[in-house]
């Protein structure tokens, strides 16, 4: 009976490991599938939640390349300064973001020149002279631009005018 009574013991002790690795083996996978559950949950959330994102938000306005426009040669303009002549070189562009406006400019670029030489020609040498007169300059001749555009029933889109190049003598 003791021979019994071991062996009954060694089965209990043998159920007793076998029903743990049972149970390990259990939470085990019970894990690994709550993590693949979760982890494709999140994946295809994320996507629906950008998708919806993107069909529920209003498309933004995208933005347009700037181009960039000559006003063709260089222009040469004289300016009286007393009893002297004196002379203007300067290589003007332009910066827009609207395809119409790059062919109204293109158009209407001896309109636009001959702005240019007008408002050179009437500028005074000493005030050329100065990094605040090129600005004052180069703001009047935006806004003239601009104006001649508005004339033409486009939309004020010169964005900037720039001296390339710009000489006094």
């Amino acid at each position: 009976m003791a021979e019994a009574d071991e062996q009954v013991e060694g089965e209990e002790e043998q159920s007793a490991k076998g029903s743990k690795k049972l149970i390990i083996l259990i939470a085990v996978a019970v894990l690994l599938i709550g993590g693949g559950v979760a982890g494709w949950l999140m994946m295809s959330g994320n996507e629906t939640a950008e998708a919806d994102a993107e069909t529920e938000a209003p498309a933004e306005p995208a933005v347009l390349p700037v181009s960039y426009i000559s006003l063709g040669e260089k222009f040469v303009v004289t300016i009286a300064e007393g009893r002297k002549q004196r002379y203007v070189q300067a290589q003007i562009s332009v910066s827009t973001r609207d395809t119409e406006v790059v062919t109204a400019i293109e158009v209407h670029a001896p309109l636009i020149r001959s702005k240019v030489i007008e408002t050179l020609g009437a500028a005074d040498f000493q005030v050329l002279r100065t990094d605040e007169g090129r600005k004052s300059i180069q703001a009047d001749l935006l806004a003239q631009v601009n104006a001649l555009l508005e004339a033409e029933g486009l939309p004020p889109s010169v964005e900037a005018l720039f001296f390339t190049d710009f000489v006094l003598q």
